[in-house]
């Protein structure tokens, strides 16, 4: 507002304190009025200020000359004008809220970072991307306590991407696939013993997001082994199977749980008595854990941080009465969990009663065994369960069967006979079937690309697409 407006609206007598009024009227308004329609507001403001002001005082207010000559000639217009500021004012004050809101989701996004997506809930991830731990122990001039967490393309075997780990690598990824979650275990020259790590990488900058330790990690003795990590089904704890030598043939067993966005660790533990060589998965809000000592199944509520139920899988004898009758591997599918032993015993529970709905024996082996992990899968149709049987027990390299069953009567349907070597196997997406070699002893350094049917297995299946070599041993391939 310039000197002649003033003027106009103030006459001689300009009081400071209506000078700053109207300037603050006109500050807030110019940016959405022209320059002449501020100026017909803020004089109808002043007008309707002045009269508040004579009323209240009980006599004739102390208005400039002009503005009492201007009165009666405004007297027509003074309501417009009133609701003409009026709404500007209304704008003015929707805009106000409006900033207000955008500051205060900025400072909450800042200080509450939004939880990962749950699977379900979010677009998949690319359907053609998966993971594979790769053990270096057998390059020539490796570091023997190297690894490596390698992303491949599922259809080509193209290689996406590689992270350089430690010993004994173990790793998870979020169900959106933005996230990547490392355990392994730096390995010092001298004593003590190796310093176990979890790591979190952005699978879209590669960028290490945070590195927390993790001492009570299980260390097993061997590959295959079973994964250690799984995230909760909304995605918002990672939780870490732990234990603790307490002397003599005691341990302690617990899932540790840690905030999946920045690695802090969740205050409580879920205890796991006696709960050894555990595997882990999850069912609808659920985490299963199937130990092998004492042969049992557990349902964790990741929420409550609590141990729900257990459900004792009968016909596997208990510690030191069996070597080899154990639960070999563990499945999901739609609200069910199936469990299968070394034996071939088949269990199916139903999650949301915690009951045990099914146990299949007749198809038991007496010569060879279902090895432990990476040996029970699901069809990519979700239709069958394959388990991967060797002929000859406890022979590193002695061929697999893969057998197939049907999900929903537990029967056999058909069979195929993988490559000499290879006796691990997986189902990551597509038609595919993804087999690995057993010990790094036996040459092989890859995994091979084998047909599937999603109608069955064991019909024209024997194609072998290729092997994609790393450099090392896969020890475990996960998405």
């Amino acid at each position: 507002m310039d000197d002649r407006a003033y003027e106009n609206l103030l006459g001689d007598e300009r009081d400071p304190e209506l000078v700053r009024v109207a300037e603050a009227l006109d500050s807030a308004v110019h940016a959405i009025s022209p320059p002449g329609w501020v100026v017909r507001a803020t004089e109808g403001l002043v007008l309707e200020l002045l009269r508040d002001e004579e009323a209240a005082a009980g006599g004739p207010s102390q208005a400039p000359p002009i503005l009492s000559q201007r009165s009666a000639s405004h007297e027509p217009a003074a309501s417009s004008l009133r609701r003409q500021f009026s709404a500007a004012a209304g704008v003015a004050a929707l805009l106000s809220f409006v900033a207000i809101i955008g500051v205060l989701t900025a400072w909450l996004l800042l200080h509450n970072p939004p939880a990962l997506a749950p699977a379900g809930q979010i677009p998949p991830r690319k359907p053609d991307t998966a993971y594979a731990l790769v053990s270096l122990d057998n390059r020539n001039g490796a570091d023997p306590h190297e690894s490596e967490v390698v992303q491949f393309n599922t259809k080509t075997g193209a290689i996406l991407h590689r992270i350089r780990t430690h010993y004994e690598p173990d790793a998870v990824v979020s169900a959106d696939g933005s996230r990547l979650y490392v355990l392994d275990s730096l390995v010092p020259l001298k004593p003590p013993s190796p310093r176990p790590f979890l790591s979190m990488y952005d699978t879209r900058s590669w960028k290490l997001l945070a590195k927390v330790p993790a001492p009570d990690r299980i260390r097993y003795n061997g590959y295959p082994s079973p994964s250690t990590l799984v995230l909760s089904p909304d995605g918002n704890r990672l939780f870490l199977y732990s234990s603790r030598w307490l002397g003599g043939d005691r341990a302690d067993y617990w899932l540790a749980a840690f905030d999946s966005r920045t690695l802090r660790p969740a205050p409580g533990k879920v205890s796991l008595p006696g709960c050894t060589g555990a595997m882990l998965t999850t069912v609808t809000d659920q985490i299963v854990v199937v130990c092998s000592e004492p042969g049992d199944v557990r349902f964790v509520d990741p929420s409550a941080m609590r141990l729900i139920s257990s459900v004792k899988l009968p016909g596997l004898p208990t510690w030191p009465n069996h070597t080899t009758d154990l639960p070999a591997g563990v499945v999901v599918s739609h609200g069910y969990v199936y469990v299968v032993s070394n034996d071939l015993r088949i269990y199916r529970i139903d999650a949301s009663t915690h009951k045990l709905v099914r146990e299949v024996t007749r198809y038991r082996v007496a010569v060879g065994r279902v090895p432990l992990n990476d040996a029970v899968s699901l069809s990519p149709d979700g239709k069958r369960l394959l388990v991967g049987v060797e002929s000859i027990a406890h022979a590193p390299i002695s061929p697999m069967t893969v057998r197939s069953f049907d999900l929903e009567s537990l029967r056999p349907v058909a069979s195929l006979l993988l490559p000499q070597g290879y006796v691990r196997f997986d189902v990551l997406s597509g038609d595919r079937m993804y087999a690995m070699p057993w010990t790094a002893s036996n040459g092989w350094k890859g995994w091979s690309h084998i047909k599937l049917s999603t109608r069955s297995v064991g019909r024209g299946l024997s194609r072998v697409e290729g092997v994609q070599g790393f450099g090392g041993l896969v020890l475990r391939i996960f998405r």
